[in-house]
């Protein structure tokens, strides 16, 4: 789980690039050297030896199937971008495209414009396995907690926390700005009963 999630944190350069890219060009129709303001890609991290580990993560026990197969998708589909990402921020940094009419830039687009999509849904459908997977590690953690110290502080405080994240993964954000309320009012009122078994304590 830590170099899955080490691997994810590391490569939100990639989605932060593609961001960036996405600000100064139209996607469906690549760069043409006309835009008002060029301002190319960002760099990415060296992530090759960590990319190595999340694949022999994926092999070991115990297996976590969907959590397992997803990544292993993701680091196939970012091995392919980065690159492409690497070659056009340096491109873009030189300003070569000044030089060649934006040739290469035009290449370079059709490559991110097939891959990303690829890219961005593999890498939410990653972040969710590894959300469900978090879950049940935090519901064992509470339960080995309560075995080992029964529930004093430290189990209120993870509690409270756990429960807090479950709020914090059905409210709004710019793909999802509609709550689905039955849920956010059941994950809510769990917290707010953490909380209060934490106030009586």
């Amino acid at each position: 789980m830590n170099t899955y999630v080490e691997f994810l944190n590391q490569t939100l350069r990639a989605s932060e690039s593609l961001q960036r890219y996405d600000s100064w060009v139209d996607m469906k129709k690549g760069p043409t050297g006309k835009e008002r303001i060029i301002y190319g890609m960002y760099s990415l991290y060296d992530v090759r030896e960590l990319a190595g580990k999340a694949l022999a993560s994926a092999q070991e026990e115990p297996k976590l199937p969907e959590l397992d197969a997803a990544m292993t998708a993701y680091v196939e589909t970012y091995q392919q971008l980065a690159p492409v990402i690497e070659r056009a921020n340096k491109y873009y940094e030189r300003q070569d495209y000044k030089s060649d009419k934006m040739a290469d830039g035009k290449a370079f687009h059709k490559d991110i414009a097939a891959l990303s999509p690829v890219y961005e849904e593999r890498r939410k459908t990653v972040d969710a396995a590894l959300r469900t997977e978090k879950v049940k590690l935090d519901r064992a953690s509470l339960l080995a907690l309560e075995k080992a110290e029964g529930k004093k502080s430290r189990w209120h405080v993870r509690n409270v926390m756990f429960r807090a994240e479950a709020v914090m993964d059905v409210m709004p954000t710019n793909e999802k700005p509609v709550v689905a309320m039955p849920a956010f009012r059941s994950v809510l009122a769990d917290y707010a009963q953490a909380v209060r078994e934490f106030d009586d304590y």
